[in-house]
C-alpha cells in the first residue's frame, strides 16, 4: 500500500470514492461537479491536504484535512474529512494508514488538534474514530448554506 499526496490526475477516482461515502451519509448530496471543484482547491491549497492510498496503481482510499487558526487551542487546528476506502479493500488497515498520514501532515503544519464531524448513522465511522485516538467532544455542529 502506498500513501501519497493526491494530484489532479486522481480527482476522478476520488469522486468515485466520495459517491460511495455520500451514499452512506444522508446529510450530503453527491454532486460530481461540485466535488471536483472542491478537490482541486484542496489539492492546491497550502492549508489543506488530500491523501490517497494506492494499490497496484489504483486509488483505493482517500482522506482530506484542512487547518484553521483556533483561538481555543491557540494554534492551528485541523478538520479531518472524507476518509473512505473502496469496499474490496476495507478492513485492511487502509483507513488507519490514511488517518496516520494525515495526522503526520497536520503535525508538520503546526496543528495541535484534529477534529471531525460524522453522520450518527454511519456506524463504521462511530467505531473507527475512537480506535484512532479520537474522543467525543462536548460540542454540537450547526450548518448553514450561504
Amino acid at each position: 500500500m502506498t500513501y501519497r499526496h493526491a494530484t489532479l490526475d486522481d480527482v476522478n477516482e476520488m469522486i468515485a470514492l466520495l459517491q460511495r461515502l455520500f451514499s452512506i451519509e444522508a446529510a450530503f448530496t453527491f454532486d460530481p461537479a461540485r466535488h471536483r471543484v472542491a478537490l482541486q482547491a484542496i489539492i492546491d491549497a497550502p492549508n489543506a491536504c488530500a491523501m490517497v492510498a494506492t494499490k497496484a496503481g489504483r486509488v483505493v482510499g482517500m482522506g482530506t484535512a484542512q487547518w484553521v487558526y483556533s483561538t481555543a487551542s491557540g494554534a492551528k487546528s485541523a478538520w479531518l474529512e472524507d476518509i473512505v476506502v473502496t469496499p474490496d479493500c476495507q478492513r485492511q488497515g487502509i483507513a488507519t494508514g490514511l488517518v496516520k498520514t494525515l495526522t503526520d501532515w497536520c503535525k508538520q503544519a503546526g496543528c495541535n488538534r484534529m477534529q471531525l464531524v460524522y453522520d450518527p448513522d454511519n456506524l463504521p465511522a462511530i467505531h473507527f474514530y475512537p480506535a484512532q485516538g479520537f474522543h467525543p467532544a462536548k460540542l454540537g455542529v450547526y450548518s448553514k448554506n450561504i
